[in-house]
């Protein structure tokens, strides 16, 4: 990564589709078919062949995919200590499908002991870096995190644990910083943070959703802000941290609906870093909120992270977006002008 200066002038989510056997081999091992070495095999090899089309692509950001994980976020849940998980008793809405999802949950305290999986995860990628290209990191962000485990469906086990939230919000803190520490010694210099919280707090069915009265979501939102940044304290200057943003996909079905006015104004004047916003600004209905200039950068996702995981920021929109509130564009004419 001699050659890359982070942030670099594009990035794409990261996120591919699973190649078939290797979806195939998965399959095996949960069902005690094969072992884990085979499946570990698998993944390698995936990972290697998808990080070469990356390189041939021209891309200077390598990832792996998420070749490693069950579901983009779940899997990283589980390496801490006090979070478990089972096969799903039922699953998860989205607009036209059931996603399918282990049952993840609190059993104890929050902590990392040991080294957590996703280090290891990103070393192989790290090993694969040439001169000019750098491994990216994915990851849920902080306020994902926590909305798992304030949902109607975990509340009551999470309340036995964390009578309050407060300790809840301030443990999920602690235990990112502790990654994020651990990922930042083993070399990393560039992680995102994949947050559809948003994107559910804008859906006209959020207090259902978090299973509090419609007065009670700004106090969600301002939660979910909360632990987003108190994860952050601390972040070495040399880190870049990168948020996308979007209404979650499963088998390109999307989970929530409704403009991002609500939760604009908290993620564009105080969240500390760069955002990427899923799908069209114009159309989520950011255009005409009044922004307080914040920190940060500001990227377009218009098309949909599994459809081949890139983000495109050609949009003209985005460049009187950024006129009229004052933001550092991040595009293709220019990355890394960031405001400080």
């Amino acid at each position: 990564m001699k050659n890359i200066k982070l942030p670099y002038r594009y990035d794409y989510v990261g996120s591919f589709l699973r190649p078939d056997d290797l979806k195939k081999i998965r399959a095996d091992y949960e069902a005690g078919k094969t072992t884990y070495e085979a499946l570990k095999e698998a993944e390698d090899t995936a990972i290697r062949d998808l990080v070469a089309k990356q390189k041939a692509a021209g891309y200077k950001l390598l990832t792996d995919g998420e070749f490693r994980r069950k579901t983009w976020y779940l899997d990283f849940m589980w390496g801490f200590e006090g979070v478990s998980h089972a096969a799903p008793k039922g699953g998860i809405p989205f607009h036209d499908v059931l996603a399918v999802v282990d049952d993840t949950y609190l059993t104890g305290k929050l902590k990392l002991t040991g080294t957590h999986p996703f280090v290891e995860h990103f070393r192989f990628v790290q090993a694969l870096e040439d001169e000019n290209t750098v491994a990216k990191q994915t990851i849920p962000s902080p306020a994902q995190f926590y909305e798992q485990m304030i949902f109607p469906m975990n509340a009551e086990t999470t309340n036995k644990i964390y009578p309050n939230r407060e300790e809840l919000l301030e443990d999920v803190a602690k235990i990112y910083r502790a990654f994020i520490k651990q990922l930042y010694d083993a070399g990393c210099r560039n992680l995102q943070l994949d947050d559809c919280s948003w994107g559910v707090c804008v859906d006209p069915a959020a207090p259902f959703v978090f299973g509090v009265e419609p007065e009670k979501m700004g106090d969600i939102m301002d939660q979910l802000l909360k632990v987003n940044n108190l994860a952050l304290e601390g972040k070495p200057d040399d880190l870049t941290v990168a948020t996308h943003i979007c209404r979650g996909n499963y088998n390109s079905s999307w989970a929530s609906r409704g403009g991002y006015e609500p939760v604009a104004e908290r993620l564009f004047a105080h969240e500390k870093q760069y955002l990427a916003v899923g799908r069209r600004l114009y159309a989520a209905g950011i255009d005409n909120v009044e922004l307080t200039p914040a920190p940060l950068a500001l990227g377009i996702q218009p098309v949909a992270r599994d459809a081949g995981g890139i983000l495109h920021y050609a949009e003209p929109f985005a460049h009187e977006l950024v006129e009229k509130h004052g933001l550092a564009h991040v595009g293709p004419a220019d990355y890394g002008n960031k405001r400080s």
